[in-house]
């Protein structure tokens, strides 16, 4: 019977080892499946990234073209600026120079509105003599027919 019982022993070891030889290889076959679901979620992820990345190129493409635009415009507005600052100034100083000229007129206008002044009372005055001188004339002239 030690021979059967040898077999048995055998049969159970084989059986054992097959047994645990098929759990292994089920084991191997998950990890190698989980494997390959993480490969292909990696890829997906990869491919997303990737389009995401190409999509980020473009909107940086674009945002620096962008940022080229608004360079061009500031500068335009600042030379527009850097023109309207001196031409403001140009103006201020022909209104300072029209100021001074328009003191210099009224100033000359008030000494001929003076002279005029004094030349009408110069002619005033020379009326009144002639009034005068025609007055004596006449009487004169009414003494002298009365002579």
């Amino acid at each position: 019977m030690g021979n059967g019982s040898s077999v048995s022993r055998e049969h159970e070891e084989w059986r054992r080892l097959t047994d645990a030889a098929a759990k292994r290889e089920k084991e191997l076959q998950e990890t190698i499946n989980k494997l390959q679901e993480s490969e292909r979620e990696r890829r997906l992820l990869i491919e997303m990234l990737t389009s995401n990345l190409e999509d980020t190129k473009k909107k940086l493409i674009v945002s620096d073209s962008m940022v080229r635009q608004l360079e061009n415009r500031l500068h335009e507005e600042r030379l527009t600026t850097a023109h309207g600052v001196k031409k403001i100034g140009e103006l201020d100083q022909e209104k300072r120079r029209l100021m001074k000229d328009l003191e210099s007129e009224k100033a000359a206008r008030e000494e001929a509105l003076s002279k005029v002044s004094v030349l009408e009372l110069q002619i005033n005055a020379a009326m009144q003599d002639l009034d005068s001188e025609r007055r004596r004339l006449r009487g004169a002239r009414e003494r002298l027919k009365l002579q």
